[in-house]
């Protein structure tokens, strides 16, 4: 493959990858509009549907939230029946966030056939062709979550112009060393 035609292949891979990120976004979007929430408390729902129980501050660290956002996200995901708190059984003091039956069974409803369709297109893959598609999702999860820490470090006051936003934004990403990024490559990294 020539340098111009690898320059194109990398391109059109960074095109598909937005493309995909706004399916995503999209997907997101469908899934909290039908459980009749917003969308930080559907990443929320995700995350413990995900990983299970965890604490308040564990699901504020999953989510980038601070504490006392997760609190009044739990309160408002508790009301509409979503989410329960239950105390720790070995100690408690501490305080468990867990799906409740509804939620589970709204999740599985949408993500179980969700899950077998992606199932069904990997396996028009190659092993090699799978690996390297999971270790592509893994690296574009990394950079995506490592510029939006960039951004947040970034942030602008909300009365910034769009010149001072566009400019806030090159200043900042532009002193960050991509080298030392560490993308995630395979199992265990």
């Amino acid at each position: 493959m020539s340098r111009e035609e690898r320059l194109l292949l990398a391109q059109t891979l960074g095109m598909a990858s937005r493309e995909a990120t706004r399916a995503s976004a999209a997907m997101d979007e469908a899934v909290v509009a039908f459980m009749g929430i917003n969308a930080t408390d559907g990443r929320a729902c995700d995350v413990l549907d995900q990983y299970g129980d965890l604490t308040a501050g564990d699901l504020a660290e999953h989510l980038g939230l601070t504490t006392g956002a997760v609190t009044t996200l739990i309160d408002r995901l508790e009301r509409v029946g979503m989410v329960e708190r239950v105390r720790d059984a070995s100690d408690r003091r501490r305080v468990i966030v867990r799906a409740t039956e509804a939620s589970r069974e709204i999740l599985a409803a949408i993500y179980t056939p969700y899950k077998q369709a992606w199932v069904a297109l990997g396996s028009s893959f190659s092993d090699d062709e799978m690996r390297a598609a999971r270790t592509f999702q893994r690296m574009a999860t990394d950079l995506n979550l490592a510029f939006a820490g960039l951004l947040r470090d970034a942030e602008p006051s909300r009365t910034a112009t769009n010149e001072e936003r566009a400019r806030a934004a090159a200043a900042r990403i532009a002193s960050f060393d991509f080298s030392t990024l560490r993308l995630r490559r395979g199992d265990g990294e």
